[in-house]
């Protein structure tokens, strides 16, 4: 659906994890060598918006049962809901590195969501706020994308000077 969404799934077939179908009630994956797909079950998606500037999806493995929610979204967006630790260090660098050379940046997350977790908060899905599920992720990645819009940015050392410009 976005170049982001494709630059994930290209990334996720170099580690031998490749989307091979979706409909409106699963996703399957094909995992390594395995012969038969990993199922997992779409259970919410709390969509993007300029506002949020984030979405994310709650899934649960067919085969085990486990509940899973994914996070993507604008760097300072998702890294507030990061759980603090191992990596966000580095991770930060390296956004850094990719802005440094005009890159825009996305992170990605995951947590796992224990049942009665998940069963109190979907029960007040239509009216809770999507942020009471958001939050304390482990950072699993970040990606960088060419931005046809910002040609030569990487040229104007603005981000190195500390100034931050706006285009609408």
């Amino acid at each position: 659906a976005s170049p982001d969404e494709e630059a994930l799934c290209r990334a996720a077939a170099q580690f031998d994890v490749t989307f091979c179908e979706r409909t409106t009630a699963e996703i399957k994956l094909i995992v390594g060598e395995e012969p038969e797909p990993e199922r997992w079950l779409l259970l919410n998606t709390l969509e993007f918006s300029s506002d949020r500037k984030r979405m994310s999806v709650l899934v649960r493995e067919a085969s085990t049962g486990r509940i899973r929610i994914y996070i993507k979204g604008a760097d300072d967006r998702v890294a507030a809901r990061v759980r603090k630790g191992r990596g966000t260090a580095r991770g930060k660098m390296h956004r850094d590195t990719f802005a440094e050379a005009g890159l825009r940046t996305l992170l990605v997350g995951v947590r796992d969501v224990p049942e009665a977790e998940y069963a109190a908060w979907v029960a007040t899905f239509e009216e809770a706020n999507a942020a009471a599920i958001e939050g304390d992720f482990k950072l699993i990645g970040a990606t960088a994308i060419g931005d046809k819009l910002h040609d030569g940015v990487p040229d104007t050392m603005l981000g190195r000077a500390n100034l931050h410009i706006w285009m609408l």
